[in-house]
């Protein structure tokens, strides 16, 4: 046979370069992929360093503003006649003590409340309980105010309006026990309540006298 002077090849031969030509370019194949990656990575990390990665300051609202007082859930019913009894002067049982209350909220801005109880208020012959003086809290706390009614030391026997004022300090006159505020720093909650001398006592409602609110 005559002689070319090349080298034969087969198909082993051919496969191996085949092979590694192949693997040459997914070698560059797998750089420009990473490369693509690390690219899209640093973009991602650029775009968190930009929103997600920055906590704003909380808003500044200033001082707290005094609201007004807000009363609820009164106690006992005020759409109801309180019916109380007095007992006889001397008489070995002693007159029953009536609790009434009533909830209480407001943001008081680190003024104190004053809580009066008032009878038959700005009517003739009114009266009251010695104030209470409650510290100040915020809207978020709920306070109790209560006053312990005795009929025979507080009221006459006859119909009538018992008043809780509440207000802030500076809206109490100290010297005549009355309300001098702006009327929003006002609440008041009235009861109506029948006072006899014993089981045999009767009052009518229309005996009672009109419920008053400032002006």
């Amino acid at each position: 046979m005559k002689s070319t002077g090349q080298r034969a090849r087969t198909a082993l031969s051919h496969l191996g370069r085949s092979r590694t030509a192949n693997s040459g370019h997914l070698c560059e194949m797998a750089r420009r992929s990473q490369g693509r990656v690390l690219v899209s990575a640093l973009l991602a990390l650029a775009s968190l360093s930009g929103t997600g990665c920055i906590v704003a300051d909380p808003p500044d609202y200033g001082p707290a503003q005094r609201s007004p007082i807000f009363l609820y859930n009164p106690f006992p019913n005020p759409y109801s006649l309180q019916v109380m009894s007095r007992t006889a002067t001397g008489s070995p049982s002693p007159s029953p003590t009536v609790r009434f209350s009533v909830t209480v909220r407001s943001e008081d801005a680190g003024e104190q409340i004053v809580a009066l109880c008032y009878f038959d208020y700005k009517h003739a012959g009114s009266s009251y309980i010695f104030p209470k003086v409650l510290p100040a809290l915020t809207l978020e706390d709920e306070r109790q105010i209560a006053f312990d009614i005795t009929p025979n030391r507080d009221l006459e026997p006859g119909c009538h309006t018992i008043t809780f004022l509440v207000m802030h300090y500076s809206s109490w006159n100290q010297d005549t026990f009355t309300f001098q505020g702006p009327p929003e720093d006002l609440a008041q909650q009235t009861w109506f309540a029948s006072v006899d001398d014993g089981p045999d006592g009767t009052v009518k409602v229309k005996d009672c006298p009109l419920s008053t609110a400032e002006q």
